[in-house]
């Protein structure tokens, strides 16, 4: 009987490094945005910092936050928001197949699928892929932790009065 296989968790904090990166930066700088974005339609912060960890996309976020804003309905938000979103089911496609492991465990498959949006396709693309596939899993979540803690630490400097 052979063991079933599994992911190499020691590229977790190597993937956790990527914070660091240009992707990281650009990706800070955009959350500033967001919280300048919510205080300029005179939200509290707390809108941005919910939506960063429920939605981790930024035009699904802007389009949250604009209907809101407007006073649509709560319908009409969810699904556009969920609209948005359509446009990431061929990255989320492509870095799961290329990460996942077969008969590996599901639980970290489902946790990574909700936090790919641009910057970790493109980080996966360039940085991934060059590992055993064990390890790309791992990595990425890695990758994806430290970049929202930043997102979430920088987005109140963009709102400082709420």
């Amino acid at each position: 009987m052979s063991a079933k296989p599994g992911y190499d968790w020691s590229a977790f904090w190597p993937g956790a490094l990527g914070v660091f990166s240009l992707g990281g930066f650009i990706l800070g700088i955009s959350f500033l945005g967001l919280g300048a974005l919510t205080q300029g339609m005179g939200f509290d912060l707390w809108p941005a910092l919910v939506s960063t960890v429920l939605i981790w996309a930024l035009p699904g976020q802007v389009v949250l936050l604009t209907l809101a804003h407007e006073g649509a309905a709560l319908a009409t938000i969810a699904l556009t928001v969920s609209f948005t979103a359509i446009r990431l089911f061929p990255m989320v496609t492509m870095v799961l197949s290329k990460s996942v492991m077969p008969g590996a465990a599901r639980w970290p498959v489902f946790i990574l699928a909700h936090y790919i949006a641009a910057t970790l396709w493109v980080l996966a693309g360039a940085n991934a892929y060059d590992m055993p596939r064990a390890q790309r899993l791992p990595w990425l979540l890695g990758l994806v932790g430290p970049f929202q803690d930043v997102c979430k630490a920088i987005v109140p400097f963009g709102n400082p009065y709420r």
